[in-house]
């Protein structure tokens, strides 16, 4: 694995997302137990459209939730409800937290 030098951490740690950062598909499980996968696009009217997917109760069938979705800063945000912050080091990686509690560590797909 690459190390960065501290100067280009920062400049990552400081970069602002965009929308395209935060396109495709990205799993995780809420609390390392329940699976729960995102699918994030944006529409011709620029409309950022979360289709998200989650389990319940584990080894039970998905349910299934479509969300808009604002952008501030790094942060994705599902209504009041679900947060999407990305990696200040890698865009692959991404953390959701849940007004719940509940959070997952999450890979793009």
């Amino acid at each position: 694995m690459e190390r960065k030098a501290p100067a280009e951490q920062r400049a990552a740690a400081e970069r602002k997302a965009t929308v395209q950062d935060f396109l495709g598909a990205w799993s995780g499980r809420w609390d390392r137990t329940w699976y729960v996968h995102f699918t994030i696009s944006q529409d011709e009217s620029g409309e950022i459209v979360v289709l998200y997917d989650w389990e319940q109760l584990v080894g039970r069938p998905l349910a299934h939730r479509r969300y808009s979705a604002t952008l501030d800063k790094n942060t994705l945000n599902l209504g009041a409800r679900i947060v999407i912050t990305l990696s200040a080091t890698n865009l692959n990686v991404a953390r959701a937290v849940h007004q719940n509690g509940r959070t997952a560590d999450l890979i793009r797909e």
